[in-house]
Order: structure tokens, then sequence, then C-alpha cells
């Protein structure tokens, strides 16, 4: 049998992609820097083999040079800070040398970039989806019965305390892929559909209300703005209908309501958007006052911040802010705030100056899906799978090619 090189390489980095959203899911504190350290020695030696195999050079990419010039002022923050905690060196340079791994995995893979992500979506929905059950089993049986009386409630990672907004995070960044292929290629079918059921059963069991928004927005988009000639209309029909459904089972079905429906009622409320029928959300009041203390303290020192960890200490809140924009303008100020997102606006717009080639619409989908992360979490310092979404919007920029049976969908 003939040695298929790029099979060997494709297969090779997507085990490694996967590994390193495993070790940054499924672990925290030093747990989680000794087992990234550990992935990334053994995917370093990996990586290295796949760019001589492919001839692939080192080379600096503009995504590259965004993020280790924002991360060298975001060290430089940290260890001059006044406020102490909030800021790990050994922990950070692991993150970076993480990012760093899989930026150059996707430039390997960048003239198949479509298909590559396909098999890491499904992958790392297959593998995670199913350590996250297999560890918190014993909980899920004992919860659901109980669930389904009314008796109690329930969040997956609540056992072994993971974060359940981060697994929803990770989990919906697979299900914007995967429905992507969906909509646009019939290639890998069954194990879309497959990898889609089981993200959906995971975003449910999280209760993540940012979860359920990152699962129905691709719903009515990539049908809509990705599919092509007759199945556009056919798709966004189906998408708008599958959106209604899940719709339907959240706030009808008593079982999801408990997980989920009666968190998006009590937010609703809580804003103002429903009169009746909800309770006071305190996360949902304790992010809206968070933001205003936030934009208070932006304005007393709005140019270069208060510095590294300041919130959490001179809030009054004894803890982050819980939204990326924010974070950045209290601790690293105006200058920290456009040096961070200045990425995110060249990317937005050459994705809207060439609103009508395909990659570019994906772009925006993948934009939007980041900036509306970031209104409800911290992302810069440690999250590893909001810079993969970057080098995603990176590689799509630069006009790299789609998958074949796409491109020929487009011609007819």
């Amino acid at each position: 049998m003939r040695y298929n090189m790029q099979k060997s390489v494709n297969i090779i980095s997507v085990i490694t992609v996967v590994a390193v959203i495993w070790g940054s899911l499924c672990f925290s504190g030093s747990d989680k820097i000794y087992v990234l350290i550990a992935i990334l020695m053994f995917s370093v030696v990996l990586t290295a083999w796949n760019l001589w195999k492919t001839k692939t050079k080192l080379t600096l990419t503009r995504f590259g040079g965004w993020f280790l010039t924002f991360n060298f002022f975001l060290c430089f923050y940290g260890l001059i800070s006044y406020y102490p905690g909030g800021y790990s060196l050994p922990y950070h340079m692991v993150i970076v040398g993480a990012v760093l791994l899989l930026n150059e995995n996707l430039k390997m893979n960048k003239n198949h970039l479509i298909p590559y992500l396909n098999s890491i979506a499904i992958v790392g929905t297959i593998f995670i989806g199913t350590y996250l059950i297999i560890a918190e089993w014993t909980m899920i049986a004992e919860k659901v019965p109980l669930i389904l009386k009314g008796a109690s409630w329930y969040r997956l990672g609540n056992k072994n305390g993971w974060n359940s907004n981060s697994i929803a995070l990770h989990m919906s960044l697979f299900s914007v892929i995967t429905s992507i292929m969906l909509f646009i290629s019939d290639e890998k079918r069954r194990w879309n559909i497959v990898a889609y059921g089981l993200q959906i059963v995971i975003l449910l069991l999280t209760g993540s209300k940012k979860g359920f928004a990152l699962l129905v927005l691709p719903m009515i988009y990539v049908p809509f703005f990705l599919s092509k000639g007759k199945r556009k209309w056919k798709y966004f029909l189906f998408g708008l209908l599958s959106t209604l459904l899940v719709f339907y089972l959240v706030f009808n079905i008593e079982f999801f309501y408990r997980l989920i429906g009666y968190r998006i009622i009590d937010m609703l409320g809580t804003v103002g958007m429903i009169s009746s029928g909800y309770h006071i959300s305190n996360s949902t009041q304790l992010r809206g006052g968070m933001i205003q203390i936030g934009m208070e303290m932006f304005k007393e020192h709005p140019i270069f911040g208060w510095g590294w960890n300041a919130f959490a200490v001179e809030s009054g809140f004894g803890m982050y802010s819980h939204n990326n924009m924010i974070e950045i303008m209290v601790s690293m100020g105006i200058f920290g705030l456009l040096m961070y997102y200045f990425f995110y606006i060249v990317c937005f717009i050459k994705a809207s100056f060439f609103f009508r080639k395909r990659n570019m619409r994906i772009i925006l989908l993948f934009l939007g899906c980041i900036v509306f992360i970031d209104i409800t979490s911290i992302n810069m310092y440690g999250s590893i799978v909001t810079y993969f979404l970057l080098m995603i919007c990176s590689n799509f920029e630069r006009n790299l090619l789609l998958y074949d049976r796409e491109r020929k969908a487009d011609t007819q």
C-alpha cells in the first residue's frame, strides 16, 4: 500500500489539536500546566516531523505577530502589577506555547482547511464528549431521575468541578464547524450528524445560556449565508425548523426546561425583556453590576489602565469581571483594548469588503461568536479555544482554498 504522507500529517495534526483542547478544558490549576506541558512535549516532536515532511518553514504570520505582541505586553502588565494574584508566568507561557503550536498545525493544513477543521470537530466532539460523560456518569445517573420529577437540577461538570460554561464554549466551537460542514458538503455526513447530536446533548446538559446561543446562531446563519443555489432555501427552511424545535424542547419539555430553559427565562426577565413568570437571575445582575463598575474604573485611568488584576481587588466584587472587554479596559486601558481588538478589526474589515466570498462570510460567523463570548467571559489570558477561532479567521482572511467539493458547488 502506497504511503500517504498528507493523510499521515493530517491525522497527527488533528490528534495534536484535540489533545491540546482536551488538556485545556478538562484540567485546572497546576494539573492543567503539567498536562499541557506533557502534551506539548509530545506534540512538538510530531509537529516538527510534520513540518519536515511537508517542507513547511517556520514563518511569523500576521496572527503570530499580533499574538506575540499582545501577550508580551500582557506578560509585562502581569509581572509589574501592583495588585497581587491573577497572573502566573508559567501558566501564561504554557498557554502561549500551546497557541503557537496550534497555529503551526493550521498552517500545515492551509490548503484543505475546511475538511481539516471538520476532522478536528468530529474527533474532538466524540473523544472529549465521551470523556466528559464517562467522568460525570454517576452524577448524571443520579440526577436525571430527580430532574424529571422536578426535585433537582444539574449542570454537566458539577461532579468534577469543571466550568460548565467552558465546556459549552468548546462544544459550541465544534458545533459551528460541524454545522458549516453539514450545510456545504456531503462528505462525512454520518459522522457529522453523530457529532452534531452529541454536541447538542452536551450543550444542553451544561445549562449554559451562551452555549445555547452559540448553538442556535449557526442554524440560521450557515444555511442562509453559506449555502448555494437551490440548496440555499431548502437548508434555510431546515435550519429555521431545527431552531424552532430546539426552542420547543428547551421551553416545553420539563427535563430540558430544568436544565437550561428556566435560566434563559430568568435572564430575560432580569434584563426587562419579559414582565412575568421569572425569578431574578443573580448571575445576570452580578455581571451587569460588574460592567457598570468596570466602566467607572476605566474612566479614572483610561489610557494605560489600573494594572493587571485591578478589577478583582478594587471593584469590591473580589473576582474578575466576566467580560473580556471590561477586563482589558480596566487592566490595560485603551492601549490594551486597541492592541487586542486590532486583529478583530482587520479581519472584520477584510471580510466585510469581500463579503461575496464564502470564506469571508465564515470569518464573520466566527468573529460574531468570539465577540459574543468576549461579552460573557475572560479570554485574552487563558482561553486557547478563542485564539484558535482567531487563527481560523486569519487563515480564511488570507484567501486560502476551500474544500474542492464546495468550490465545484459554487459553479453549478
